[in-house]
C-alpha cells in the first residue's frame, strides 16, 4: 500500500498534454522481474540514456523512453513523483545509477517558470518521489 503523500497534477503546457492524449502509459514496474522484462524489451538505444519515470498514486513506478512526456507516462493523471532514472546491469540485476526530479509538467502549480506563463517568479519545484520503490532482485527461497 502506498504511503499517503503529496500528489502532483499536470501543470505543463496544454498543447503537450493534447499531443500525447493517445500515447500509451508507461510500463508498470512493481518488481525487479518487471524491470528486467522492460529493459530486455527496450530499444538498445533507449537503454544508453535515462528513462522517463513517474510514480502513480497507487505506488507503481512507470517507465517510458526518455523522449516520452511525463504526462503520457502517467496516463494523464496525478503522480507522487516524476523525473528521469537510469539503470546499470549488475550480476544480480539492475541498479539505479541516476535519478532526478526533472519534469516540466509535474511540479508545484503555484511556482511556474516564466517560459510557461507563470511570470518572473522562481522555477517550480518538480514532483519528488514520496515512496521508495524496492527493485531488489527476486530471490525464491
Amino acid at each position: 500500500m502506498a504511503r499517503a503523500g503529496r500528489r502532483y497534477r499536470y501543470v505543463g503546457p496544454a498543447d503537450v498534454r493534447a499531443s500525447v492524449a493517445d500515447s500509451p502509459e508507461g510500463w508498470p514496474i512493481r518488481s525487479s522481474v518487471d524491470l528486467d522484462t522492460y529493459l530486455a524489451a527496450a530499444d538498445p538505444r533507449d537503454r544508453d540514456e535515462p528513462f522517463t519515470y513517474v510514480i502513480v498514486p497507487g505506488g507503481t513506478l512507470r517507465l517510458a523512453p526518455r523522449r516520452s512526456e511525463h504526462v503520457a507516462c502517467a496516463g494523464g493523471g496525478e503522480v507522487l513523483g516524476a523525473g528521469e532514472i537510469a539503470f546499470a546491469g549488475e550480476r544480480d540485476g539492475s541498479v539505479v545509477t541516476e535519478v532526478s526530479n526533472q519534469s516540466t509538467g509535474y511540479r508545484d502549480a503555484g511556482q511556474c517558470s516564466a517560459r510557461q506563463g507563470g511570470g518572473e517568479g522562481p522555477r517550480g519545484r518538480a514532483a519528488r518521489p514520496e515512496r521508495a520503490v524496492d527493485l531488489t532482485p527476486h530471490r525464491p527461497w
